[in-house]
């Protein structure tokens, strides 16, 4: 007579026990084996073997072995797609956000990070749907109005959500100035905080706009909606404000380590760019 089949158990797999037929049922295959013997702890799947076919736990053993390498391989598949979506959201690309408003105009701000090397942020301006906060940001880039962000330095981090910049009064963050008079009304919420690098207005405390603004470090700040007035987005140089970020805030107000200055800024050519790029 043929000897029963062996019956073999692979630990990192579930195994399901009928106690009522003391059978096992490992793979979906039933057997007569009385009870499993112990299986080992951890490490990749291996086959415990019960009878006299040691050949066939070693055909186990390489199903088990086949199938850990398939899983580390779909791992790696996995791991490889979150680092692209994570570069695309860098970029400013993220799958599935709603498309901000179309780019009218492009201002730059050149910035010098512990008396560094200066180094560019371009940001686009919603000049259609946030006219007023668009013209306000784009003079004082130019300095128009004898006064403006060139000379200024960005006085708060907060790492994680936001760099903050734009007191053109020199009060390390506790004032600014629009080109309005002292400050002005927010204009208004269409613009969502929903992708890295929104460029959008501080409120004072009396919750009106003047000449601070921040950029957000974060890719989904949509807790922010309804409450600042967004108004363009980085276009290129996010590594540079990244730089800033990293660099850390003293407590109590989260001013940066180092000085970050505005060495220069100012209008580049106005050119008209998708919200969906």
């Amino acid at each position: 007579t043929m000897p029963a089949p062996p019956a073999f158990l692979a630990p990192s797999f579930p195994t399901r026990f009928e106690p009522t037929r003391r059978r096992i049922l490992s793979y979906g295959a039933p057997t007569s084996a009385p009870a499993p013997i112990a299986q080992p702890a951890r490490g990749l799947p291996c086959a415990a073997i019960e009878g006299p076919d040691p050949a066939a736990a070693v055909e186990m053993s390489r199903r088990g072995f086949s199938r850990a390498l398939g899983a580390v391989a779909l791992g790696l598949m996995i791991g490889f797609r979150g680092e692209r979506l994570e570069a695309d959201e860098v970029e400013g690309k993220e799958f599935g956000v709603k498309p901000q408003p179309e780019v009218t105009e492009k201002c730059y701000l050149d910035v010098s990070i512990d008396r560094g090397r200066p180094q560019r942020i371009v940001i686009g301006l919603y000049g259609d749907a946030v006219p007023k906060t668009v013209k306000n940001f784009r003079e004082l880039c130019v300095g128009s109005m004898g006064f403006g962000y060139k000379g200024t330095n960005f006085y708060r981090v907060v790492q994680g959500l936001t760099v903050q910049a734009g007191d053109v009064i020199g009060k390390g963050g506790n004032g600014g100035k629009s080109i309005y008079g002292d400050d002005f009304e927010p204009e208004n919420f269409v613009v969502p905080h929903n992708r890295l690098g929104t460029l959008s207005m501080v409120k004072s405390r009396t919750s009106r706009n003047d000449s601070r603004f921040f950029i957000t470090t974060k890719v989904d700040a949509g807790y922010l909606d309804g409450k600042y007035v967004g108004f363009g987005r980085v276009l290129e140089g996010m590594d540079v404000v990244f730089q800033i970020e990293s660099i850390g805030g003293n407590p109590p107000k989260n001013s940066p380590k180092k000085k970050v200055e505005i060495v220069n800024c100012g209008l580049l050519d106005s050119v008209r760019v998708s919200g969906s790029e």
